[in-house]
């Protein structure tokens, strides 16, 4: 058995470093204050007349990351775009890949407990989607990296190559990883405990 601890692994995802400004179109409901003669449409975007700038919409939060955090109810969000998902996996994958060097010879079955604080879980049967397929699809992800090749030791233009990483395994089908199971643990100390059971066939 091999176990793994991740201490205070990810809770909030960055999906930006910034927020763009959003600006106020017609079809918005405006705020009472910007419904004086002081303020316009202009091309259908709300401006100020006496500058003719743009208002916008998310002055309070503009500039500062746009991040989620996850938990069982965001997981089956209708709101939850295919990119933002697509996000969260890749960054989840990564943090994993970087963090996890393993020897194991399938076929494994792999016990992930979370410990925590209760506020930080609800159902854990969602909770720890995003962790599990991360970590399953880091098990089996291998990384290409363009090495740059100097000039004086290929005799002509600066050119690269690719170095590959190998996978801890070559698929995360059943011949491999036989199952898992997920546990909520309450803690104080925030971290994920994962455990693989080597298993026999």
């Amino acid at each position: 058995m091999i176990e793994l601890v991740y201490y205070d692994f990810p809770r909030t995802i960055n999906l930006s470093n910034k927020r763009k400004p959003l600006y106020y179109k017609k079809k918005d409901k405006l705020p009472l204050k910007y419904n004086t003669k002081d303020f316009s449409f202009e091309d259908g975007i709300l401006i100020f007349n006496k500058t003719g700038e743009k208002v916008i919409k998310n002055w309070d939060v503009l500039d500062t990351p746009r991040t989620l955090t996850i938990n069982g109810n965001l997981y089956k969000s209708l709101n939850l775009l295919p990119s933002q998902r697509n996000k969260i996996n890749t960054i989840l994958k990564e943090y994993f890949r970087t963090k996890t060097q393993i020897e194991l010879t399938p076929p494994i079955f792999i016990k992930f407990f979370f410990h925590t604080d209760r506020r930080d879980i609800e159902d854990i049967n969602n909770y720890d989607k995003f962790y599990i397929d991360a970590f399953f699809d880091a098990l089996i992800d291998y990384d290409i990296k363009m090495v740059k090749i100097p000039k004086q030791k290929t005799g002509k233009k600066q050119t690269s190559e690719r170095i590959k990483r190998i996978a801890p395994f070559p698929d995360d089908c059943v011949d491999f990883i036989k199952g898992y199971s997920s546990q909520f643990v309450l803690s104080t100390e925030r971290k994920l405990v994962i455990q693989l059971w080597n298993i026999t066939q």
